[in-house]
């Protein structure tokens, strides 16, 4: 038998990085969507070419250090201006067998301002809309395995859903809206850039991550769960 698999959603889709080999220039690691918003690589991180999961994978790393990515100061899409505009979601492939709790994913600007998408004093991820705004994943991720995490955010009743390997695992409404104005995009690393193990940084594994302007329907999680 022969699966056919239903291609990755990409209405909405501000940017895809799928983090492999082939996407990287240098020191850039490039968006395909064909949005331009590409990351700059600081500090050393690596392209695992043996990851049996994936052709090639984001390595960053377990010691401390500046490992990060950073896109250009305020050069990311304003997402609340843009055409379609209901939310955002974030799809992405993640691998850490490091029991550090405080470890960073993604965020928008300096931290508590903008959304985030990252670890803290937990064994799963959390969205943040702003400073005491969360909703914190059930479960863990901290256990050296590729999870497929997504998080929703809806944009007019501020309800957040969280998933992992193509299941919901909890939602809930933060009590404030986050902002989307369009500041730089950082990976990998707390935006105090402390180069520690307190600064938050991601200690492991990533790949094809994703980024839309409104929020993916289980359906559409699930079809990204199953690319892989």
């Amino acid at each position: 038998r022969v699966r056919l698999l239903e291609a990755a959603p990409t209405t909405g889709l501000l940017a895809y990085w799928p983090f492999s080999s082939a996407s990287r220039s240098g020191s850039t690691y490039n968006d395909v969507s064909g949005n331009g918003q590409h990351f700059t690589v600081n500090g050393t991180i690596t392209d695992d070419t043996t990851e049996t999961k994936f052709s090639g994978c984001i390595d960053f790393g377990t010691a401390d250090g500046n490992h990060y990515l950073k896109s250009s100061s305020n050069s990311f899409t304003d997402i609340d201006a843009s055409s379609g505009f209901s939310g955002v979601s974030i799809s992405v492939w993640v691998r850490t067998g490091n029991s550090t709790q405080n470890q960073w994913i993604i965020s928008e600007g300096t931290v508590n301002t903008r959304w985030a998408f990252f670890n803290e004093s937990a064994n799963a991820p959390k969205w943040r809309s702003t400073t005491g705004y969360d909703i914190i994943q059930t479960g863990t991720i901290l256990d050296d395995v590729w999870h497929h995490l997504v998080v929703t955010y809806n944009d007019s009743n501020r309800l957040v859903q969280h998933y992992r390997d193509g299941s919901l695992t909890n939602s809930g409404t933060v009590g404030g809206s986050a902002g989307f104005n369009g500041e730089y995009l950082l990976v990998g690393q707390h935006s105090s850039l402390g180069g520690n193990e307190a600064s938050y940084r991601w200690r492991g594994k990533m790949a094809h991550m994703r980024l839309y302007n409104r929020v993916l329907s289980s359906s559409e999680v699930t079809t990204l769960y199953q690319q892989w």
